[in-house]
């Protein structure tokens, strides 16, 4: 017998630290708080990605009360390896006494796992498609040496044939923009395909000046200080190099500019910011509860994206969170969604040295607050709540 309402949110990349609380625990816990319960079963695929979780797993049990288990799975590029990920979910199914309802499988390769084991478990299962895999592999061919590019293609064969298989036999699917869904929905049912994007939690992300005020305080920020902010990974279409070199440059022209980076990365960024500008920046770590802060007491975002289809079709969190806590957003046309919510808001500026120094006027707390508000309206995720109910209960 099934555990009703009962799920099991899915994914195959240990704990990740710059998405796994905004795009799966706390969305995880948002529908236990709704009657949905769900268990987030991550399996990690290497031994360092395994480490790692294992060291955070404790404090994210404790932060979102979430049943969270970690389970060492079989690499990617191990031949095979689904049908051995497919084995292992089964067999730890079987061991942990569980038959869920559902499995939402987080991107189309823990979907493609899952969908190995439905027909002997009988679950329903939603693909979650969080963006373009296929291109996002082949940007990370580019930066592979030359004389191994050739090795990857099949891999890129085995993406597009999970696609093919996830849309066939996925019951429902979630996609985070209509061009995310019209690249990859193809094969499934129009009535089981939702768009929902990635929005940010109103309980979160929001501006406060004596919050503000506060951590500029702490960071040893001045009065006229201008701080630009990136936050996230050195994922190769995050474009962080041109991001560290942007910011760079606008601090030569402007010492009242200075630049914080937040990411568990730090090494790779201590590295990019050139020697004589290090006074300059900040490079720093945190978790998502303590974002919002640093977040506040920053001004002007840098928000950078490789041009091609797969920034096309994104939906990036961090947008959403830079928008909810007023911030401006310096960004470039290469993602749909930033432009069409960058326009209602108003807060895009051209990420150009002569433009960003030029747009001080608009960083006051009066005007901050109001894009901050019509941010929260447009880029929350209160009014897709019952929209996400709706989409996890299965009759």
């Amino acid at each position: 017998m099934k555990d009703l309402d009962k799920g099991v949110f899915l994914l195959f990349e240990g704990l990740p630290k710059t998405i796994v609380e905004s795009q799966v625990l706390s969305i995880a816990k948002l529908l236990g708080e709704h009657g949905i319960e769900m268990e987030v079963w991550a399996f990690a695929m290497t031994s360092a990605s395994y480490k790692e979780s294992l060291v955070d797993l404790p404090k994210y049990v404790s932060d979102y009360n979430l049943k969270i288990r970690l389970f060492r799975g079989v690499g990617s590029i191990i031949p095979f390896s689904s049908f051995l990920n497919a084995v292992l979910f089964l067999f730890s199914c079987r061991m942990n006494s569980l038959r869920p309802t559902f499995v939402r499988g987080r991107t189309e390769y823990a979907t493609a796992v899952a969908a190995m084991v439905k027909p002997i478990m009988g679950f329903n299962l939603l693909w979650d498609s969080r963006g373009d895999t296929y291109s996002e592999y082949e940007e990370r061919i580019k930066e592979m040496p030359r004389y191994l590019r050739w090795l990857p293609f099949m891999k890129l064969r085995s993406i597009k044939q999970r696609l093919v298989t996830v849309g066939e036999r996925c019951d429902r699917a979630i996609f985070v923009s209509e061009g995310l869904m019209n690249l990859q929905g193809k094969g499934v049912c129009s009535k089981n395909k939702f768009v929902v994007p990635c929005l940010a939690n109103e309980e979160v992300f929001y501006f406060d000046i004596s919050l503000r005020n506060s951590i500029r305080c702490k960071l040893g920020y001045q009065r006229d200080d201008i701080v630009m902010v990136y936050a996230g990974s050195t994922a190769v279409w995050q474009s962080v190099s041109e991001t560290i070199s942007l910011m760079s440059k606008v601090i030569k022209r402007d010492s009242r500019f200075k630049g914080l980076v937040i990411s568990p990365e730090l090494d790779h960024f201590n590295h990019l910011i050139p020697a004589d500008l290090k006074h300059a920046f900040l490079v720093i770590s945190c978790d998502l509860r303590e974002m919002n802060g640093f977040l506040n007491a920053s001004d002007i975002s840098v928000f950078l994206r490789r041009s091609g289809r797969m920034s096309w079709v994104s939906s990036p969190i961090k947008f959403a969170e830079y928008s909810m806590t007023g911030l401006m957003v310096a960004s470039s046309n290469t993602v749909n969604q930033v432009n069409e919510i960058g326009d209602c808001l108003a807060n895009i500026v051209e990420p150009l040295v002569n433009s960003i120094l030029s747009c001080d006027s608009q960083l006051s707390n009066e005007k901050r607050q109001i894009r901050a508000e019509a941010a929260i309206q447009t880029c929350g995720r209160k009014k897709s709540i019952q929209k996400l109910i709706n989409i996890h209960k299965f009759d």
